[in-house]
């Protein structure tokens, strides 16, 4: 039975299509579980809002998680950047979060979290609060301490889209809710030179063993930085706790695929046991 966390509601699902005993699509899943990264602290963060006389734009924050689970922004605008936040009251704004290749040799966009959210100053002593979390501190923490004349701001999302490899999903209310999400940004580092360790840094010898076991192809024709000229290469572009998706440079063709690993991992080594039975099935 799935727990209450995985039932996103998309659009694909009428309202209370998914009950209590239904089975959620494993597209709402993934798609739930990419929001829920990227709001995380996962990608690059930009918010916008309009007061009514002028349209104002923020890409200098810091988004995340912090220890009590929820969400935060961290930002520090001049006086003319971005209207004057009240502590406690609530702002609506236009919030898009862009994750990218987690290799710096492919510059890829490989998720996208668009929408609205509910921004809200914290007070003193919230932010106090949060800088007293402990000896294990949140991103969250570090750059609120680190950055003179940081604001904490609260985030509450109302209705977003993800974007991701399998298509276009969006999500409610209580799709978005704070909820863990493996692996972090450094986790999915992890995940990656843990990969390039095991099989080369190209992933040249199990190459032919992905496409095999892909459930997902996409054409890309444009191949983003060093893949313009390579072939047989497997670049591991995006992962996720369920799936791995790799651009592949084989002669002339540039395709994203998408690998299932069967079930949900929530470390690097687990994920690289069931990578490698999944591709020796096809070895």
């Amino acid at each position: 039975m799935s727990t209450p966390q995985e039932r996103a509601s998309t659009q694909s699902h009428p309202a209370g299509a998914l009950t209590a005993n239904a089975q959620p699509c494993h597209l709402d899943q993934a798609a739930t579980h990419v929001a829920a990264r990227l709001l995380n602290g996962a990608g690059q963060a930009t918010v916008v809002c309009h007061d009514g006389q002028r349209g104002y734009t923020l890409d200098t924050v810091f988004h995340g998680s912090g220890a009590d689970g929820r969400r935060y922004l961290v930002a520090a605008p001049d006086d003319d950047a971005w209207p004057a936040m009240e502590v406690g009251r609530p702002l609506r704004v236009a919030m898009t979060i862009k994750s990218d290749a987690p290799i710096a040799e492919i510059r890829m966009n490989t998720a996208e979290l668009t929408g609205h959210v509910m921004l809200t100053r914290c007070s003193e002593s919230e932010e106090l609060d949060v800088l007293a979390e402990g000896p294990l501190p949140s991103d969250v923490t570090r750059t609120l301490a680190c950055w003179p004349g940081a604001q904490l701001w609260h985030v509450e999302p109302l209705r977003m889209t993800a974007h991701h490899v399998h298509g276009s999903h969006a999500l409610d209310h209580e799709a978005l809710k704070p909820r863990p999400a493996w692996p972090t940004p450094a986790q999915e580092d992890e995940v990656v030179e843990a990969m390039r360790c095991t099989w080369g840094t190209y992933l040249t010898e199990i190459v032919p063993h992905l496409r095999a076991a892909a459930t997902v192809t996409a054409a890309f024709p444009d191949a983003p930085g060093d893949a313009h000229c390579a072939t047989g290469r497997a670049y591991p572009v995006a992962v996720t706790d369920r799936e791995v998706a790799f651009l592949m440079a084989e002669g002339a063709q540039r395709e994203t695929i998408v690998v299932p690993l069967g079930q949900t991992v929530d470390s690097a080594e687990a994920l690289l046991h069931r990578l490698d039975s999944v591709v020796a099935r096809y070895a």
